[in-house]
């Protein structure tokens, strides 16, 4: 489903959310043979910085 994110805040929020979940260095990626493997990059994971970002414990809650 795709729906439009008129409200700056929230479009803000969201692009926050994404560029974590993108930047995640412990993601797991799909090769080209259909097999996943995952990251072992350095630093926190996705989830990680959205707890310790602002609000982020706000909408954990929700």
């Amino acid at each position: 489903m795709v729906a439009p994110v008129d409200d700056p805040g929230g479009r803000a929020l969201l692009r926050a959310i994404l560029d974590a979940q993108i930047d995640d260095p412990r993601a797991w990626t799909l090769r080209a043979d259909g097999a996943f493997e995952r990251l072992c990059g350095e630093g926190p994971d996705s989830q990680h910085v959205l707890m310790e970002s602002d609000g982020g414990l706000d909408l954990a809650r929700r």
